[in-house]
């Protein structure tokens, strides 16, 4: 997961190796308690425990596979995370109760009820909101193994210790690399498999405790077999990052051939699937994501679109556009949706303050791609700079610009100048650190009033450079123009400071001391 490496053939063979041995503990669970009675176990109390943990099994996947996805969609209807959310944890609990009463425990229940969710589309949306309770859940887990451990049985007994940990080794290698020759995989990627899978699983201190309530230890040795279990998964545990990367180490090395035609690992869908790069990422689907979309589309450019709408998922997977069902708030949604290989990143029909937390979460994911934000309602432009928005679209501001560049276009031969000021980017100037003006507190970010200087285009004047203002954004000529429009604004309103707005000119001016201020040597000039 931390190495994005779950879509690899290895990634993708662990998770189902994982699976199936999760399963397997749902059948040794219910038949664990028939091996402990003793004598008196019958054959048919076996069949019955066998028959139970066939059916807990058969149900949960009629359930993940017909059930579950009509009732997420459903919920997702809603478009509320707050009620899906409620709604998933609802559902894991009420399957971890009911196969409690079949006599599997709750833990196992659970994660029969993770496999119910996960065969749904909203599955990307349910781990993204359920993830913090699994960062949670996993740290309590760890520490509750921690607190288990006898460390004064392991300084005691480091043989039988070490000798627990040679067996688990021996018979996960040996398994885990056969099961994996069998489905098709070559012999690098069966030791590298083995490697990675050679801990303990977390399910295997459930089985314990069921054997324990029946009786039953490890080896038959009592309290000595528990603790020396104990402390060999936490060993394999600790060595399980070292056991990983020398899997990685053997499968290079060795050099691992594609998987056999026909077998389970060669039509794995997600073993071959094309990793989302170079496209541009639109949160939400509204009007302006629609023609957004339908205009990049119409240009060869690939779309990713993130919504918890899912009406809306249906109509943009009908244009034919790659969708992702989930929240853009996530970070696991967006790792999903491929924003750190993203050109783009537009937020299309949000209102500000939530464009904002998605623009807060997916600008340091993606820190080369521009970051655009539309909205209807006049907008901060100084948070929305603080969390990595370069453009922003407000709708009667790009109304009025729009007709602007219009204009423009059609007068560029004969009176415009070649500069034209993009008015949705952010313009904030850096300034150097050793900088000693003290007039830089009232520079802030903002956005360009005007393609042009506004005064000349007005009159029909032309200009020879631009400057922006870095307090309200205006638009003025340079004193070498004729009209000097940017030092008339600051004789009207006092706003002392004005950057470049030429390509390739990065520099402010202080109009109050007639001084240049050079800029942090990482800022981009003004396009």
């Amino acid at each position: 997961g931390d190495r994005a490496e779950t879509g690899s053939v290895t990634g993708q063979a662990a998770l189902a190796f994982l699976v199936f041995q999760d399963l397997a503990v749902v059948v040794m669970v219910l038949v664990l308690p028939q091996l402990g009675a003793g004598e008196g176990q019958s054959f048919v109390q076996l069949l019955r425990a066998l028959t139970t943990a066939a059916a807990v099994i058969a149900v949960t996947l009629v359930v993940a596979r017909r059930v579950m996805p009509k009732l997420l969609e459903a919920v997702a209807r809603a478009c509320s995370p707050e009620v899906f959310l409620l709604s998933v944890i609802a559902i894991c609990v009420g399957t971890a109760a009911l196969t409690a009463l079949a006599g599997v425990s709750l833990s196992l229940g659970a994660f029969l009820a993770g496999l119910v969710v996960s065969e749904s589309r909203h599955s990307t949306h349910a781990l993204g909101e359920v993830l913090p309770l699994q960062i949670l859940f996993s740290a309590t887990f760890f520490l509750s193994v921690g607190m288990l451990l006898d460390v004064g049985f392991v300084v005691s007994r480091p043989g039988l210790v070490v000798a627990a940990v040679g067996l688990i080794l021996l018979v996960k290698l040996v398994t885990t690399a056969a099961g994996a020759l069998a489905v098709g995989a070559s012999a690098a990627t069966a030791g590298s498999l083995a490697l990675l899978l050679a801990q303990v699983g977390e399910f295997s201190f459930v089985l314990e405790r069921a054997g324990r309530s029946v009786g039953l230890s490890p080896a038959d040795q009592g309290v000595d077999g528990a603790q020396a279990f104990i402390a060999a998964t936490v060993l394999l545990m600790a060595a399980t990052p070292g056991l990983a990367a020398l899997g990685r180490v053997l499968h290079t090395s060795v050099g691992g051939r594609a998987p056999r035609p026909g077998t389970a690992l060669e039509t794995s869908p997600n073993a071959t699937e094309t990793p989302r790069r170079g496209h541009v990422l639109v949160s939400g689907w509204g009007d302006g994501a629609r023609h957004l979309a339908a205009d990049l589309a119409a240009g060869g450019v690939d779309v990713v679109i993130i919504t918890l709408n899912p009406e809306g998922a249906a109509e943009a997977e009908a244009a034919g556009h790659d969708v992702l069902l989930g929240d853009s708030t996530k970070r696991h949604v967006l790792l999903e949706a491929g924003v750190i290989d993203a050109r783009m990143i537009v937020i299309a029909d949000d209102q500000a303050e939530a464009a904002g937390r998605i623009a807060a979460v997916a600008a340091p994911l993606a820190p080369r791609a521009t970051v655009v934000v539309r909205t209807r309602e006049d907008a901060d432009i100084a948070d929305l700079h603080a969390v990595g928005v370069h453009k922003l679209v407000t709708g009667e501001r790009a109304s009025r610009h729009h007709l602007s560049a219009t204009v423009l276009s059609e007068l560029r031969d004969t009176t415009t100048p070649r500069t034209v000021v993009d008015v949705t980017r952010l313009v904030a100037f850096v300034p150097a650190a050793d900088a000693a003006c003290p007039h830089l507190p009232e520079a802030r970010p903002v956005l360009p009033s005007a393609p042009g200087c506004q005064e000349c285009l007005r009159n029909g004047d032309a200009w020879v450079h631009l400057r922006i203002c870095l307090s309200c954004g205006k638009v003025g000529c340079c004193d070498s123009s004729p009209n000097r429009h940017a030092s008339a604004h600051f004789a009207d309103v006092g706003h002392p400071l004005i950057c470049s707005a030429e390509p390739e000119q990065v520099w402010a001016w202080c109009f109050h001391d007639e001084d240049q201020i050079r800029p942090a040597e990482a800022m981009p000039a003004v396009r």
